[in-house]
């Protein structure tokens, strides 16, 4: 079976935004993503990959991040992609509560907030990420 190019984006998505945050903080980055590409805004994508790589809308994705070089160093067989796509799938079924409370965005609390994060509505903080939405 082929896999969903889509899907195996995303993964990579939550899977260098946020490794080093555990199963509770991927998860979250997943309902995270799904919430955004659902909210059908200009950041929404029309699929996963889409919203994932609109330029600067995760920054793993910019061309000097580091976490480039790391997932290109995947071989792709990885277990956790497996578990990310499980996160990713609850996320895009509904399945639980959302841990992030409905956010479209987040900012890993190491560095300073940009200005959306001041005029958006907090909504959680799990590990090092902060959670947010309604971003204008």
């Amino acid at each position: 079976m082929t896999p969903d190019i889509s899907r195996l984006i995303a993964a990579l998505t939550v899977w260098m935004e946020a490794r080093g945050e555990g199963e509770g903080g991927m998860a979250a980055v997943a309902w995270a993503l799904v919430n955004r590409h659902n909210a059908g805004k200009w950041f929404s994508g029309k699929t996963l990959a889409e919203c994932c790589l609109i330029p600067f809308a995760f920054s793993c994705w910019n061309t000097r991040d580091p976490n480039r070089v790391a997932a290109s160093r995947l071989t792709g067989d990885e277990t956790i992609l497996a578990e990310i796509d499980g996160y990713l799938a609850d996320a895009l079924a509904g399945d639980g509560n959302d841990p992030t409370g409905g956010a479209t965005h987040y900012i890993d609390r190491s560095i300073a907030p940009p200005e959306w994060a001041r005029l958006a509505m907090h909504t959680a903080t799990i590990g090092r990420i902060t959670f947010y939405k309604n971003v204008k």
